[in-house]
C-alpha cells in the first residue's frame, strides 16, 4: 500500500484520497486536479477516479472509472459495463506502455492522458489521436499498428510464430515477406517472447482473432 502512495509523489496534481482493501483488489480513490494539453490545446482536469487494482497486478490489469457524480457523458470510450469503466486501450497496448516494470504511476498517467483526450473531444467533437474500435476489431487494430501491417492474415501468422528464439534471426520471417526475420519482425516478436505477460496476452488475443477470422 505504501508503494501505491509513493508512486504519486512525483506526479503533479494527483492525490490519493483513500485506499480500501477488498477481497481481490485495492479500491483506490484518486483525485486529479491539474493542467494538461494535447495537440497544443490546454485543458484543466478536475476528476475523482476510482481504480480497482487487483492484488494479482500486473498479471491482471486494473479497472478505473469516474467516482461520485458522473461528469463524463456521451463518450464512445466508456465501456458498456455496469460501472462505466474507462477504455484506455487494448490490453496488449496497455501492457506495452506499462512495460517493463508496470509501475502503477504509469497507469495513473494513462488515466490523465485519457481524460485529456476526452476533454479535447468534448470541445472539438473529434479525436486528437488514432483510436481503437471495441472488441475483437480493436484487438486486431492494435496488432496492425504494432506490426505495421493491415493484413489480418499476416497478423495471425506472426502471433502464431511465438515464441521466437534468438536462433530464429536468420529464418524467413513468418509474415511472408521473404526477408530474414532479423530484417523484418524479429524484434517485435522477440520483445513479446521475452516477457511472459506480453506473451500470455498475445496468446489470448490470438485465440480471439482466430475466432474472428472464422466468424
Amino acid at each position: 500500500m505504501s508503494s501505491i502512495l509513493q508512486s504519486t509523489d512525483k506526479l503533479s496534481g494527483i492525490t490519493i484520497e483513500n485506499i480500501i482493501k477488498e477481497k481481490n483488489f485495492y479500491k483506490i480513490i484518486m483525485h486529479i486536479s491539474c493542467s494538461s494539453q494535447i495537440n497544443g490545446v490546454k485543458t484543466f482536469l478536475d476528476y475523482t477516479i476510482l481504480i480497482e487494482l487487483p492484488y494479482s497486478y500486473p498479471n491482471k490489469l486494473p479497472t478505473c472509472y469516474e467516482y461520485g457524480e458522473k461528469t463524463i457523458h456521451s463518450y464512445h470510450h466508456i465501456n458498456p459495463d455496469k460501472v462505466g469503466s474507462f477504455c484506455l486501450g487494448t490490453e496488449i497496448e496497455l501492457r506495452y506502455r506499462l512495460f517493463p516494470n508496470y509501475a502503477i504511476s504509469k497507469y495513473f498517467e494513462l488515466i490523465v492522458e485519457y481524460l485529456t483526450i476526452y476533454s479535447y473531444y468534448q470541445k472539438y467533437h473529434t479525436m486528437p489521436v488514432d483510436e481503437r474500435s471495441h472488441g475483437k476489431k480493436g484487438i486486431l487494430e492494435g496488432y496492425q499498428y504494432l506490426f505495421k501491417s493491415e493484413d489480418e492474415t499476416i497478423i495471425l501468422r506472426l502471433l502464431s510464430a511465438l515464441p521466437v528464439k534468438n536462433s530464429n534471426k536468420n529464418l524467413p520471417c513468418p509474415c511472408g515477406s521473404n526477408k530474414k526475420m532479423k530484417k523484418c519482425h524479429y524484434y517485435e516478436l522477440r520483445k513479446i517472447t521475452k516477457s511472459s505477460l506480453l506473451r500470455n496476452q498475445a496468446m489470448k488475443d490470438l485465440v480471439i482473432l482466430k475466432d474472428r477470422s472464422n466468424s
